[in-house]
C-alpha cells in the first residue's frame, strides 16, 4: 500500500505485515499518486503535489532526481499510460 498526504511523504506499507518499508519526502502536500508494475519486475510510482511538481521514482530508487515542474496548479490526477 502506497500512501502520500499533507506532510509531503509516500509511504508504501506492506499489507500482509503492516510494516513500513519505505518513507519518500516529495518537498510539499501530495495530492495525487499512480503506480505501474513493469513486465520485467519492480514499479514505477510518480507523486503529484499541490505546487504543481510531478516527481517520478523507480522502485524507490532516485538515481537521477525526476522533478517536473507543471505550473503553479495543484496536480488532482495521474494515470500511467501502457500503450506508449
Amino acid at each position: 500500500m502506497i500512501i502520500g498526504g499533507n506532510d509531503g511523504l509516500v509511504t508504501s506499507y506492506d499489507l500482509q505485515t503492516h510494516e513500513l518499508i519505505d518513507v519518500w519526502a516529495v518537498g510539499s502536500k501530495v495530492t495525487a499518486l499512480a503506480t505501474l508494475s513493469l513486465e520485467e519486475g519492480g514499479f514505477i510510482i510518480a507523486a503529484g503535489t499541490a505546487v504543481g511538481n510531478l516527481i517520478i521514482r523507480q522502485d524507490w530508487e532516485e538515481i537521477i532526481p525526476r522533478y517536473h515542474a507543471c505550473g503553479s496548479k495543484t496536480i488532482n490526477d495521474l494515470q500511467f499510460s501502457k500503450n506508449g
